[in-house]
């Protein structure tokens, strides 16, 4: 017998009897029926209702029932009964477990994970309230509110943290200051967790540069550590001032791997102190990558970052462009190199932010409303790093032998001065998934 298909909805996770009020349906009896992906509404005197969580826009409790806010109208659950609580309880926590997926955040592990209320006093004075669901990772907390969309706080953004009066505080650098309390007996576990995920994170940056460069200092070990944490691709000129050594191991690295000769070449192209160079280690396998910037006249093609994966299957380089395609041909020097600083730097937190995910990025409309790639298509549509990457991006060339690949180069930067268009994309990418 074949092997069993999984199912669209994902995995069953609870049901209850209720009654329901559907927009367009009459009122009834009807079964739902809770899965990892959505929820599944059986009228007994209606139409079938499935409704995606990347769907719902809320979930709230009111007078022992439960309204599903969608973009067509509400759908109300009610008489519950004993079931209510857990029920409720239950669709939240997979709407946010669905939400954290569909955002890029969730990742292999969860060091622990608990019930909170938390606060959050954004840097413009507006705040955030509720019930949460607190989640320590291997790279940073994300917090699940019960009503609200899921937030990530990677451990580099964070400039302190402290555990006080029965509440966890953590503050960051651009997402305000995060209480968490009523944790409970959890409390005292939570914040041991935190603390210990926090260094953890901080001896694996140090244990990747040390395998890198093993006879790196202390001093140069901490301040590189922290600059190329979660697997940040650092520029030359930052590295130079502070080991110029360490420089020409990275670059080694990279004329070691099998895209030597496209470096070659893009480093005859780009501005060579914004070369930017990554090293990331996974449980897939390490990731070596690196930026260049090509800019300067409309001859050289020169509005354009490039970046590549050289521990990728099927290689490929991508292009994004730095300026608005209409602003390029008057910009001044000291404004494109501005704004490829400015890139450079967006470029690479989302590419942390995302997972260094290459196929949500140059997949068309098209394919990510397919089922093989429909998990990209809410943060497409929702993540803003992503949207930006999407935004930028316009070429995509696979390596096959180094004279086409640095043909199909100069023909890609060549059409993105030419052409006035910033959604244009030049048409010899290749957008099929390797």
């Amino acid at each position: 017998m074949g092997q069993e298909q999984p199912s669209p909805f994902g995995e069953k996770q609870t049901d209850a009897d209720c009654s329901t009020l559907i927009p367009g349906q009459p009122g009834g009896e009807a079964l739902a029926e809770i899965w990892s992906e959505g929820i599944l509404i059986k009228p007994r005197n209606g139409t079938t209702v499935f409704l995606r969580f990347t769907e719902m826009e809320k979930a709230e409790s009111a007078n022992y029932g439960i309204h599903l806010v969608t973009p067509s109208g509400v759908i109300f659950l009610s008489a519950l009964g004993a079931k209510y609580a857990p029920f409720y309880q239950r669709l939240t926590d997979a709407w946010g477990d669905a939400l954290a997926r569909a955002l890029l955040m969730s990742e292999g592990r969860v060091v622990y994970e608990t019930r909170a209320t938390y606060i959050n006093i954004r840097p413009d004075g507006s705040q955030g309230f509720g019930p949460c669901r607190a989640r320590i990772q291997p790279t940073g907390l994300v917090i699940l509110p019960a009503e609200s969309l899921p937030v990530r706080i990677q451990f580099p953004r964070v400039v302190s943290s402290k555990a006080e009066n029965f509440r966890v505080t953590v503050e960051t650098f651009d997402c305000g200051v995060f209480e968490l309390l009523r944790m409970g007996t959890a409390y005292q576990y939570f914040a041991d967790k935190l603390i210990g995920a926090r260094r953890d994170f901080e001896s694996e940056s140090f244990q990747t540069l040390l395998g890198i460069s093993p006879g790196i200092g202390f001093d140069r070990l901490e301040e590189l550590g922290k600059l190329m944490a979660e697997g940040r691709a650092v520029s030359r000129a930052e590295v130079v001032k502070r080991a110029f050594d360490f420089w020409i191991t990275l670059e080694r690295l990279v004329k070691e791997s099998p895209l030597a000769v496209s470096y070659a070449r893009l480093k005859s192209l780009a501005e060579e102190d914004l070369t930017s160079i990554g090293f990331k280690k996974t449980l897939q396998g390490d990731y070596l990558w690196f930026m260049m910037v090509i800019a300067g006249s409309v001859e050289r093609g020169g509005n354009s970052v490039v970046l590549e994966v050289t521990s990728e299957t099927g290689h490929a380089t991508y292009l994004f462009r730095i300026l608005e395609r209409g602003k390029f041909r008057s910009s001044t020097p000291e404004q494109l190199r501005v704004a490829a600083l400015e890139t450079l730097k967006a470029i690479n937190e989302a590419m942390i932010t995302t997972g260094f995910r290459r196929e949500p990025i140059y997949l068309d409309e098209g394919k990510l409303n397919t089922e093989a790639y429909s998990k990209y298509l809410y943060a497409a549509k929702h993540l803003p790093e992503l949207q930006l990457l999407r935004d930028r991006f316009y070429a995509r060339i696979i390596h096959s032998t180094p004279e086409s690949w640095a043909a199909d180069l100069t023909e890609a930067l060549t059409f993105n001065v030419q052409n006035s268009d910033d959604s244009a994309r030049w048409d010899k990418s290749s957008t099929d998934a390797e």
